[in-house]
């Protein structure tokens, strides 16, 4: 069963995929919530043509109720992987691979 978090995290990005899928980025009501994925993480919007694809997950992450103790708001994937797998390991005493999150209490 999946976590309300889950659940209110699958219903934004569910929301913001019924409301843009059919818009091309560049043309304005996507391109204003582009940039609006940027400024709710509190950066500075470069332009449609930079790569907005975490930008658009840590907006999503934050909108469900994240904090920034709980989740790496970053316009890099990387960043908030990497970070994520290591409070896992941590948490999970085990430098192996990140679990499936999904089954993971602990993690989500």
């Amino acid at each position: 069963m999946a976590s309300p978090f889950a659940l209110k995290l699958a219903g934004i990005a569910q929301d913001l995929h019924d409301r843009f899928h059919l818009i091309d980025e560049h043309d304005p009501p996507l391109a204003n919530q582009i940039k609006k994925f940027w400024t709710s993480l509190g950066l500075t919007f470069p332009g449609v043509d930079t790569a907005w694809s975490a930008v658009f997950v840590s907006s999503c992450v934050k909108q469900a109720g994240a904090t920034k103790t709980e989740f790496n708001f970053n316009p890099a994937h990387s960043q908030f992987v990497h970070t994520r797998h290591s409070k896992w390991a941590k948490q999970h005493r085990c430098l192996s691979r990140p679990p499936n999150l999904r089954s993971c209490a602990k993690c989500w």
